[in-house]
């Protein structure tokens, strides 16, 4: 996925929506934070970091088929991003460990194994 090229002012919207995602998810106010972190992919689908997150709340909520889709398309992303830089390789690898972990809490040992 290419990154879009999207206005000073939407950046903003974007990270003000991940901050105020945060501390609702420190609160285990996960659905919440989930609300936040739709409204940031909204306006940056192209941005990993809402999926990531994203992610995590879902899997807080052990909702674990959504969590597998947001870090499955984290990592789409950050491929993408990171296709030229050296240290991509620790990162997806850490994107790849977490959707390997839900894998395992869904006993998809498969699926994980692949992904690990």
């Amino acid at each position: 996925m290419t990154n879009i090229d999207i206005s000073e002012e939407n950046k903003d919207k974007f990270y003000q929506y991940i901050l105020d995602a945060c501390p609702k998810k420190s609160d285990k106010n996960y659905n919440d934070a989930i609300e936040d972190y739709t409204k940031a992919i909204e306006i940056n689908p192209s941005n990993a970091l809402g999926y990531r997150e994203r992610g995590r709340a879902k899997e807080k909520l052990e909702d674990y088929q959504g969590a597998i889709d947001d870090y499955t398309k984290a990592i789409e992303i950050r491929e993408d991003e990171f296709s030229e830089i050296k240290d991509a390789k620790q990162i997806l690898e850490e994107y790849h460990c977490q959707l390997s972990t839900v894998k395992k809490q869904l006993k998809d040992n498969k699926g994980a194994d692949k992904d690990n």
